[in-house]
């Protein structure tokens, strides 16, 4: 079975899919360590998709052609200076009810409160290098994250494992040296 293709082939995209899950982790990782300066700051408008921002929940159209997707803009101090942070883009929920009676159908639509109000305090999370590098923590999913990381990690492993070991038990590591004996 020496020289096959097919286990070659295997052992480099299990070994290719291994090293880009356990690196997707060091890179997430690596780059929030940027992110080491924090502060509270104060939710200030809520900025729809489209770039309208509204000062007050109050002032967001609830109707069926309201914006669904808005995101946070929080305001912060950093030694004096004010800076601006936005969160991601997050959507409202929408339900739509279908009712029929005697061969007549009604669509009843109904969006979903924000779940944020202007004037609320945020926890933001800033490069202490240059504080306009900034983004909004949310402490309540760390265990979320914990796990994900943690099962890419062994997956990412043991994609590498696999397909080390096809190779080994293929004869296919020959690019180790000339004098590479099984």
């Amino acid at each position: 079975m020496q020289g096959e293709i097919v286990p070659f082939i295997a052992g480099c995209l299990f070994l290719a899919f291994g090293v880009l899950a356990v690196q997707g982790v060091v890179g997430t990782l690596w780059r929030s360590r940027r992110f080491r300066g924090r502060a509270d700051g104060k939710l200030v408008a809520l900025e729809a998709l489209d770039g309208r921002k509204y000062a007050k929940a109050a002032d967001v159209p609830t109707g069926p052609n309201a914006p669904l997707s808005f995101r946070q803009v929080v305001d912060f101090s950093i030694g004096g200076t004010t800076y601006q942070a936005r969160g991601p883009f997050l959507m409202r929920e929408v339900t739509k009810t279908f009712s029929h009676a005697g061969g007549q159908g009604t669509v009843t639509t109904s969006v979903a409160p924000l779940e944020f109000e202007p004037g609320s305090t945020v926890a933001v999370a800033y490069n202490p290098a240059d504080p306009r590098d900034a983004m909004l923590r949310s402490g309540t999913n760390a265990a979320y994250w914990l796990e994900l990381f943690s099962i890419q990690t062994f997956i990412g492993l043991m994609c590498v494992v696999v397909g080390l070991l096809i190779f080994f038990f293929n004869g296919n590591l020959a690019w180790i040296g000339p004098d590479w004996h099984r």
